[in-house]
């Protein structure tokens, strides 16, 4: 039951932050001129279902772990330690990436709507894509 509810958690999470990230680049696109209106408006809207029916998915699961041993053995000692880290990861990828668009400001003359927009991509995917690549790593090492 506890791996079946980890496979669960697993793939609902990577559901969500594709689906948040295909939401926020077609709005991300749609800023970049009426040229791409068309067909970013079909990613923001496929992006936005995918997220919004990943959330709902995840909000049925965590009412599966109302039982504290459940929700114990999903939450042990090697989920914190990768929360812990993909957080610390993301925290420096956030860094680079605001570094990296005040160092391209001279240069490249960017509307603060992308600049907000590209920031909370990164803010949102970086923790989960971190947890999710660290927790397929160590599930592959046992």
């Amino acid at each position: 039951m506890i791996d079946k509810l980890i496979r669960k958690r697993t793939n609902m999470l990577w559901l969500a932050v594709v689906g948040f990230s295909l939401w926020q680049i077609g709005i991300l696109f749609a800023d970049f001129g009426p040229a791409s209106a068309g067909w970013t408006n079909y990613l923001q809207a496929f992006g936005m279902v995918v997220f919004g029916l990943s959330l709902l998915r995840l909000a049925q699961l965590s009412h599966a772990t109302q039982d504290p041993n459940v929700a114990e053995r999903l939450n042990d000692e090697l989920t914190q330690l990768l929360r812990y880290r993909s957080f610390y990861f993301s925290y420096w990828v956030i860094g680079g990436v605001m570094a990296l668009l005040v160092a391209a400001s001279p240069f490249v003359q960017m509307r603060p709507e992308i600049i907000v927009r590209s920031l909370l991509v990164v803010v949102v995917a970086a923790p989960i894509g971190a947890f999710l690549w660290l927790d397929h790593r160590a599930g592959s090492q046992e």
